[in-house]
C-alpha cells in the first residue's frame, strides 16, 4: 500500500527541505497563552513551556483539552507532533516532546 501525504500534513522531509526551519504560523493565527505570551512556533512554544506556570500550562491542558496540540496539528500542521501530545498532561513531558521535534527536524 503506498503512503499518501495530504496537504494538511507536513513530513519530516518537506519540513527539513525548509532550511531546517521550524515553521511559524501567520498573525492571525499565533497562541494566545492565557498569560499574555504571543507564540509563532515550536522555538516559542519549547522557550514558554519553560517558564510557564503549572496554572497557566493547566489552563490550556487539562483531561478534557490540550490546546497545544489543537494549535500544533491545526496551525502548524505537524501531525506527528500533535499525535506525540494527545496524551501527555505535564508541561516538563510536553516540553520534552516539543525539544526533540525541533531536534529531530533541523537535522
Amino acid at each position: 500500500m503506498q503512503k499518501i501525504e495530504t496537504q494538511n500534513s507536513i513530513s519530516d522531509k518537506n519540513m527539513r527541505s525548509q532550511k531546517n526551519v521550524v515553521l511559524s504560523a501567520p498573525d492571525e493565527k499565533c497562541f494566545w497563552v492565557c498569560d499574555g505570551r504571543i507564540l509563532r512556533n515550536l522555538n516559542d512554544l519549547a522557550a514558554a513551556l519553560k517558564s510557564m506556570s503549572e496554572p497557566t500550562f493547566k489552563y490550556h491542558v487539562s483531561k478534557s483539552k490540550n490546546d497545544f496540540m489543537k494549535w500544533i496539528k491545526e496551525v502548524l500542521q505537524d501531525n506527528k507532533l500533535a499525535r506525540s501530545l494527545r496524551r501527555v498532561k505535564t508541561r516538563m513531558s510536553t516540553l520534552e516532546k516539543v525539544e526533540a521535534r525541533i531536534k529531530a527536524l533541523q537535522v
